[in-house]
């Protein structure tokens, strides 16, 4: 049973993207009262775990933690989701939307992929084979996925997608031609996430034997911030009246 322990220049990237989303988990700390926090909180939770078990997968080489490593990676992924699309809708301002079903069939996802890591020693649901290799000298593992994970990652995320996406398109065309622009900024970091991952996928990869999705959760992370600060997309103003008119029990109207 092989030990190592190495250092790999991709381990860096990936600590950077985890100290990154760590530092906007602790900013949203302050406005922890607010859903939109909350649910970034979910998204920078999964984040967390993606890049932080990806990154000691590349520094400490071990089969049986490796198996235990991938797992809580694509747990990371699925919550990170989860967070993703919990944060479209509150930013869309659809709180209704967030039904007893819309919430069971959020759990799901990471209830699948928990379950499918879970049977993977016996079935081979998360993966086909893992193997070292040595790729421009450094040893690394490979993995192969296999369909269900696909399917379930894929496919689950997908659908999401084009759920928030649509949300936001209506939510877009309902503003001022002025205040669209916002939503776009939204979709911008998710887009570029999306395309890095469909471009590994298809075998487009600028370095080779690594995926690069979650290093471009790093630029996911600097765009919220500037989004925050120069753009003020994420105006506290119309998040917390709307949250305040919900809890209301009595419309009041205040002249």
């Amino acid at each position: 049973n092989l030990v190592l322990w190495q250092f790999h220049p991709y381990s860096l990237l990936l600590g950077f993207t985890f100290c990154l989303n760590l530092f906007l988990g602790l900013f949203l700390l302050r406005s922890i009262r607010l859903n939109i926090a909350k649910y970034l909180l979910v998204m920078v939770f999964g984040c967390l775990l993606w890049s932080g078990f990806y990154s000691i997968d590349f520094i400490f080489i071990n089969q049986d933690w490796h198996k235990i490593f991938i797992s809580f990676i694509h747990i990371g992924v699925m919550i990170a989701c989860v967070g993703a699309v919990l944060s479209g809708i509150e930013f869309t301002q659809n709180q209704h939307l967030l039904t007893r079903n819309i919430w069971l069939l959020l759990i799901i996802l990471p209830l699948l992929i928990i379950i499918i890591a879970i049977l993977d020693p016996l079935f081979h649901t998360l993966l086909n084979d893992t193997y070292i290799n040595t790729i421009n000298g450094r040893i690394q593992w490979v993995q192969e996925v296999s369909l269900l994970t696909y399917f379930v990652e894929y496919g689950g995320s997908s659908l999401w997608s084009i759920f928030i996406l649509k949300l936001v398109y209506q939510s877009a065309k309902s503003e001022m031609p002025t205040q669209r622009a916002k939503y776009y900024i939204f979709l911008f970091p998710y887009i570029v996430v999306w395309t890095v991952s469909v471009s590994h996928t298809l075998g487009l990869r600028p370095l080779p034997g690594l995926n690069l999705t979650p290093v471009s959760l790093s630029f996911h992370v600097l765009w919220i911030f500037l989004s925050i600060g120069y753009y003020r997309m994420y105006d506290l103003i119309p998040l917390v009246r709307g949250e305040i008119v919900d809890e209301l029990d009595e419309p009041v109207v205040i002249i």
